[in-house]
């Protein structure tokens, strides 16, 4: 008889039930106060790491390069990483007018004139360089919010809430997020935007959409534009 009732109605016997589990796994809508408090925490870290460190041997390369590219327009002055990082780190000292114009850049046979170029910064503007690196450390820093909130969505997608919270608090204190997110570098930046390229391609597929897709598009730029 269930045979039977089922092959009168075929589109009724072809719904798969509901499971108990999907119901377990529904998306908050809005995070709890404990959620903005964690990512708070992480960004003082963040803050209070990149106000303390002392400079890191390729950062001074990284303000020379990017200046490069706000001033003259040109990518090959540390071209070992794309430009978006630099863009970002260089911003301040860019704003505040400080001169690209490098004695010492010329290309050899595995030369990096980057390196000096960034000595000759230090050595223009030694009361103003420390902000520039503070300036363009705190800007980078703030992206590392964009990775927490993906890792939280897309374990919540999958697993559920439990597991979007642990996602979230291991990314909020990693060493390694916490490291590379409060120097200049392109390390921190490209696992944000990584991270958010991945989920939002497979938003993408799963549930096909023009809009989804555009921000899978943008995020995949992005990243490959970080690292």
């Amino acid at each position: 008889m269930a045979r039977q009732a089922a092959l009168s109605h075929p589109a009724h016997a072809l719904v798969a039930p509901k499971l108990a589990s999907d119901t377990a796994r529904k998306i908050p809508r809005s995070w709890s106060p404990l959620w903005y408090l964690i990512l708070a925490v992480h960004i003082g870290v963040l803050l209070n790491l990149a106000i303390s460190w002392s400079p890191a041997p390729d950062e001074k390369a990284y303000l020379a390069g990017g200046l490069e590219i706000w001033k003259h327009g040109r990518f090959d002055l540390y071209c070992v990483n794309p430009p978006v990082p630099k863009l970002i780190a260089s911003l301040p000292a860019f704003l505040w007018g400080a001169d690209a114009r490098w004695s010492s850049y010329q290309f050899e046979i595995a030369d990096r004139p980057e390196f000096r170029c960034g000595d000759e910064l230090v050595a223009s503007y030694p009361q103003q360089w420390w902000f520039f690196l503070i300036g363009g450390r705190l800007l980078l820093l703030g992206f590392s919010a964009i990775g927490a909130w993906t890792c939280w969505r897309w374990s919540t997608d999958l697993y559920g809430a439990t597991a979007g919270a642990i996602a979230f608090v291991l990314w909020c204190f990693c060493p390694n997020i916490l490291s590379w997110n409060s120097v200049l570098g392109s390390d921190g930046l490209a696992t944000s935007f990584g991270v958010a390229a991945a989920y939002s391609y497979w938003r993408s597929i799963k549930s096909p959409a023009w809009p989804r897709a555009f921000v899978a598009v943008v995020f995949w730029v992005l990243s490959s534009s970080a690292r």
